[in-house]
């Protein structure tokens, strides 16, 4: 029997069970966790919502996003090493807490201003919040059990990701209590009482078993170094990718290797650096952190240019969109729990087989773009969803467990804090690259969709009758409301002719017949020609994505053979 942090666990035993407080503190961390993805996935839903409620403009408005994302990167290595330190119930609660206040301040602001200063709170806690699940878990169930403990914890992640957009939909469509976009925040106030009532009442403290101190110059360098890093990923492709957003990356480069050296130093002098470096030479630790990134940046890329593709592009609902999804986040769930019991006699092949069949799916989506062209619909995508989410549940579970499982008590904190935080570069940087190549080929390829369209449209002008002259004037305004409504779904905001017609028939040029029958044509071409584009785009993207789930298959190759070390 070993003391663990605070724990009395039996770490070679298999036939003494596991406590039933074990499970239910389980259950009450992931709450936390399900309240706070679900958080970050509606409020993209409600930006539009917002935007008009509050009467701000739409750059602002992105803040209320970045201010969330940026908080809750750079702090989510501080907020591990807090828990080592101060203790991971205590440091858990604080954030829960603050994340509660912060909901009520979102819920309650009447202006932009308070809305982005509370998301940047709520990023903050949940940066206390996220690194404690881990921790905890590492402290609550030995080797063999936390496995599937992680493979819960991967189901609930998917589960809370992917029901986002449904829940909010639900929210904010529903207007419950006539609180319209309000309640995606307020209904984390229930949910967070309760996560605090059960986490005092179930969770019991575990910290590091040595002293330590909070390494305040190291959490400066690591700030500036993650800000620099993180801040262009986040607003250079709204930006449109200027100089400053490329050189503050580059600027970052130096920061990371300063903090590296830095961080070496404390560690010989003091015993306590904010990040342990020499988690970094265990193969198994770092390999697994690359491997992470890549399969991380390529799902991120996969759900971010969906969800463009399928709303925006072929024009389904949210609920639609979400309903579609959540076959990956139910094949993830069923997945899970089972292929972290394999992660001992498979190892890194159950990694390298998850994708395989992610790459599988991805393909198979290209495929069915080819064959479904602009027709294609949810049943066509729902099998490909639960094959990509069977890839999804063999791989992050089993590589959550081989990247953690080489890790000393005392570091637990500080690694689940750097595992949260390579993830969420890795969303960061997945969404920014794919975005270079999916709103690359939409932009590049506008205007040749554009003169494809041109020659049916003229035929049927003729057909109808329409006057050459204003014919030419209708063909240049198509040209400028497809290139411009390329990112609306609402067609008929789109279509900027409405005007030429309107004074056409009034001049008498034209009949109420001719004017509806010109209409017709325009939005059929419309749009036929932007859902050819969009598909065109997103096969890009899942080309893309293909690619980065190679590099991450030849990647593995890095991780520990058949049997994976574990701290035992």
């Amino acid at each position: 029997m070993e003391n663990i942090g605070g724990y009395n666990n039996i770490r070679n035993s298999s036939e003494e069970k596991i406590p039933k407080r074990h499970w239910i503190s389980l259950t009450v961390i992931l709450a936390a966790v399900f309240m706070d993805l679900l958080d970050s996935t509606i409020v993209g839903l409600a930006i539009p919502v917002i935007q008009r409620d509050i009467g701000t403009s739409l750059a602002l408005m992105q803040w209320v996003i970045a201010a969330y994302s940026i908080s809750l990167s750079i702090l989510l290595i501080v907020g591990g090493r807090l828990g080592d330190i101060f203790g991971r119930k205590r440091i858990f609660l604080i954030g829960v807490a603050g994340f509660i206040l912060a909901s009520a301040v979102c819920g309650c602001a009447q202006n932009s201003i308070v809305l982005i200063g509370a998301r940047a709170i709520q990023g903050a806690m949940s940066a206390m919040m996220i690194p404690q699940v881990l921790s905890i878990i590492y402290i609550l169930f030995p080797a063999k059990e936390r496995g599937i403990a992680l493979g819960i914890y991967g189901g609930v992640v998917g589960l809370a990701t992917i029901s986002g957009p449904l829940v909010g939909a639900f929210l904010i469509q529903g207007n419950i209590l006539n609180l319209g976009w309000r309640a995606i925040f307020l209904i984390n106030i229930p949910i967070g009482i309760v996560t605090l009532i059960c986490t005092m009442i179930f969770i019991q403290e575990s910290k590091s078993l040595k002293a330590m101190r909070m390494d305040i110059l190291g959490i400066v360098i690591a700030t500036v170094g993650l800000l620099l890093f993180i801040y262009p990923l986040i607003q250079g492709e709204e930006a449109g990718w200027p100089i400053w957003s490329f050189l503050m990356i580059l600027m970052s480069i130096p920061i990371f290797v300063a903090f590296a050296f830095y961080e070496k130093h404390v560690t010989n002098k003091t015993g306590s650096p904010l990040v342990v470096v020499s988690l970094f030479k265990q193969k198994q630790f770092a390999a697994g952190l690359l491997v992470n990134l890549c399969v991380f940046s390529a799902i991120s890329a996969f759900f971010f240019t969906f969800g463009v593709y399928w709303q925006i592009g072929m024009g389904f609902s949210t609920k639609n969109a979400g309903l579609t999804t959540l076959a990956w986040s139910i094949s993830v769930m069923l997945i899970s729990g089972k292929s972290v019991k394999l992660v001992n006699k498979y190892g890194r092949k159950l990694i390298r087989a998850g994708v395989v069949i992610l790459i599988i799916a991805m393909v198979g989506m290209i495929i069915t773009i080819f064959a479904k062209g602009k027709e294609i619909g949810s049943w066509n995508m729902v099998p490909l969803m639960i094959i990509g989410g069977l890839g999804s549940g063999l791989i992050s579970p089993v590589l959550t467990n081989i990247i953690i499982g080489c890790v000393k008590n005392d570091d637990v904190g500080s690694a689940s804090g750097i595992i949260n935080t390579i993830t969420q570069m890795a969303n960061g940087i997945g969404v920014a690259l794919v975005g270079v190549v999916f709103f690359g080929v939409l932009v590049n390829q506008a205007n040749i969709s554009v003169e494809k369209a041109i020659p049916n449209i003229q035929s049927e002008f003729h057909n109808i009758g329409i006057p050459a002259k204003l014919q030419d004037e209708l063909i240049n305004d198509f040209r400028v409301t497809f290139s411009e409504g390329l990112f609306e779904n609402d067609t008929q905001r789109s279509i900027s002719c409405v005007k030429q017609l309107d004074k056409a028939k009034s001049n008498n040029q034209i009949s109420n017949e001719m004017k509806d029958s010109v209409l017709n044509v325009i939005k059929k071409e419309y749009n036929h020609h932007r859902k050819l584009l969009f598909n065109l785009s997103f096969k890009y993207a899942l080309v893309f994505v293909s690619i980065v789930f190679l590099i991450a298959f030849f990647l593995i190759t890095l991780l520990p053979g058949k049997r994976i070390g574990m701290q035992i």
